[in-house]
């Protein structure tokens, strides 16, 4: 089973999307259970004081909606991948910032544009980072390890959570085969990275702690 985590600041985005969803899934009979934590710190502060007892926990952020089967599927994925440290539903791999899972696309539902991830490949693809607008996390694996929740914002915590996981405890980062959809209409990450570059304060935190351990970071620079 899965408990799904999550903060809100916005109750119509978290209405419109993520309550959505879950509204769908407990009306379809999906077991399942739901944290909601408010956004008084740092949402890697929030996440940290969960309290799971379910096989995965999954931390997702209030603008993501999924179909209801979406929970089952991803948690028999998870069950055979035995060396899982962590899924998600778009990340990169080692080679550079080429995005797996991502791209953008209409939802007839939902008005506006939204971006689509997760579902050009049928099996779950080996990565070294995930995007943390949603994580699935096995229970054994968190109990081990927080995320570090002083130095790194909602990007960066999720990319170093990932490599904690891979050089510290040998486990894998895996992309899901499995559609979602975000409510975000704003620039892409390389629009984002050609304004802003490469060099922002938290991302060379995150370069000078993984200096020397991994030859690149993978993943966009935002």
């Amino acid at each position: 089973m899965i408990t799904i985590v999550t903060t809100i600041c916005d109750e119509q985005i978290f209405n419109r999307m993520l309550g959505r969803a879950i509204r769908e899934a407990r009306d379809s009979g999906i077991q399942f259970e739901v944290v909601i934590k408010g956004a008084k710190n740092t949402i890697w502060h929030e996440y940290n004081k969960a309290k799971i007892k379910t096989e995965y926990v999954m931390f997702v952020s209030q603008d993501i909606y999924f179909k209801p089967s979406f929970l089952e599927q991803a948690e028999e994925l998870c069950n055979s991948l035995g060396d899982l440290g962590m899924a998600g539903v778009t990340g990169w791999k080692r080679e550079g910032t080429d995005v797996v899972g991502f791209w953008y696309k209409n939802h007839p539902n939902f008005p506006g544009t939204f971006r689509e991830y997760g579902s050009k490949f049928d099996k779950p693809i080996e990565v070294q980072v995930v995007d943390g607008m949603l994580m699935i996390i096995p229970i054994v694996v968190w109990k081990r390890e927080k995320f570090d929740e002083h130095k790194f914002d909602f990007h960066w915590g999720a990319q170093d959570y990932a490599l904690t996981l891979q050089y510290k405890y040998g486990r894998k980062i895996y992309v899901l085969p499995l559609p979602i959809w975000e409510d975000c209409i704003s620039t892409s990450s390389t629009e984002h990275q050609d304004k802003h570059g490469v060099s922002c304060e938290k991302y060379l935190i995150l370069e000078n702690k993984w200096k020397g351990k991994v030859d690149k970071i993978a993943g966009r620079r935002v």
